[in-house]
């Protein structure tokens, strides 16, 4: 394809966005960038210069967002909810995989800052996606914003997407309320769960990592596994970076309802 040799030169002034191309080494497009067609290419890429201009960097990466590819495409999920979008990397990304899935009015994201909300529905529009992906302006556990999420997805999820506040006590109450409103054998996936993570927690009260600990200590009826889980520290540990074989040290939790 011809945009397979954008996406490095796209990262290569900034050294968070560029950290997979320089780990791997890769010549290839990974495939949550080489399913897009020319359009939906040319708006991402249009997208990462407008966030660096305006310093909304800080994104989900390129191995949790090819877990969540392999995982809603590989298995035709709808019904997708989402906690947490920032500036709208992943928001866009999941809704050009339900256009590419024909799959509308399946997916809703919910973050609590008005500010980068309105900043994602902007490139939401922008990006015709507005049949496929509903942005909604609040607190993940508030009981009206639940609702309002059930209401617009008409059933039960069976994917929730965790990627919000990394705090701690917020995160258990996510668990709490959500891990209720999924539907049987549906999916919750974390991200940022492992030790090194946990440093994003303000509060320094463990963030996800204890979480979802916590969580697998009290449900016993739900499968719980965490990827990179007790790793824990980039900086500290460079050699032990160099050996995952799941390259994000920040790591990924997996829930199942049984």
């Amino acid at each position: 394809m011809k945009n397979s040799t954008l996406i490095p030169s796209l990262f290569k002034e900034n050294t968070d966005r560029n950290w997979w191309f320089k780990r791997t080494k890769s010549r290839y497009l990974p495939p949550i960038f080489s399913f897009l067609n020319k359009e939906e290419f040319e708006l991402l890429q249009s997208w990462y210069l407008d966030t660096k201009l305006k310093n909304l960097i800080g994104e989900s990466n390129i191995p949790f967002m090819s877990f969540l590819q392999g995982l809603i495409m590989g298995n035709s999920i709808n019904k997708i909810i989402q906690l947490g979008h920032y500036a709208g990397y992943s928001s866009l990304l999941i809704g050009f995989m339900l256009r590419k899935m024909d799959i509308k009015n399946s997916f809703v994201s919910i973050d609590i800052d008005k500010n980068v909300s309105d900043y994602t529905s902007l490139w939401i529009k922008k990006a015709n996606l507005t049949d496929y992906v509903k942005i909604i302006i609040g607190n993940s556990t508030d009981k009206t914003i639940v609702n309002n999420s059930l209401e617009f997805l008409k059933d039960k999820p069976k994917l929730v997407i965790i990627d919000s506040s990394h705090q701690y006590k917020h995160t258990s109450k996510e668990l709490s309320i959500w891990s209720k409103k999924i539907e049987k054998f549906g999916i919750i996936i974390l991200h940022d769960v492992s030790k090194f993570a946990s440093e994003f927690d303000y509060k320094k009260l463990g963030g996800v990592n204890k979480a979802l600990k916590k969580f697998k200590n009290e449900n016993i009826k739900f499968e719980v596994c965490g990827i990179n889980e007790n790793f824990h520290s980039i900086k500290k540990s460079i050699s032990d970076v160099n050996k995952l074989t799941y390259l994000d040290g920040c790591g990924i939790g997996i829930i199942q309802k049984h």
